[in-house]
C-alpha cells in the first residue's frame, strides 16, 4: 500500500514542485515527486478545461455534485430526492399514527 496526501498549491509549490498549478498527490516521505495533480472545476460544466501539461502521471478530475465547483456545497439532485424521500416517510408515519 502506498500512502499519500493532497497537497495545495501554495504548498506544492514551498516544499519544491515549482510547476504547480493545481492540487496535487505526493507519496508520504517524497514530496517532490507527485503522482497526479487534481483538476479543478467539475468536467461535466460546458466551460471545463483541462490542463494536460502537469506534474505527476496521473490527472484526477470527478463531478460528485454536479455543480461548477467540485466540492460545492450544494448536491442538488441527491438533496431534492433526499427531501422527497423524507416527506413521504413522514406522510406514511403521520397516517399510520392516526394524524398525529
Amino acid at each position: 500500500m502506498r500512502l499519500c496526501t493532497i497537497l495545495d498549491t501554495t504548498t506544492a509549490r514551498s516544499v519544491g514542485i515549482p510547476d504547480a498549478v493545481c492540487d496535487l498527490v505526493v507519496p508520504h516521505g517524497a514530496p517532490v515527486d507527485a503522482i497526479a495533480s487534481i483538476l479543478p472545476g467539475n468536467p461535466l460544466a460546458d466551460d471545463w478545461v483541462g490542463l494536460l501539461d502537469l506534474p505527476g502521471d496521473l490527472l484526477v478530475a470527478w463531478s460528485g455534485t454536479l455543480a461548477d465547483e467540485l466540492f460545492a456545497a450544494t448536491v442538488a439532485a441527491g438533496l431534492d430526492a433526499a427531501r422527497g424521500a423524507a416527506a413521504r416517510a413522514r406522510a406514511r408515519l403521520v397516517r399510520r399514527a392516526g394524524g398525529v
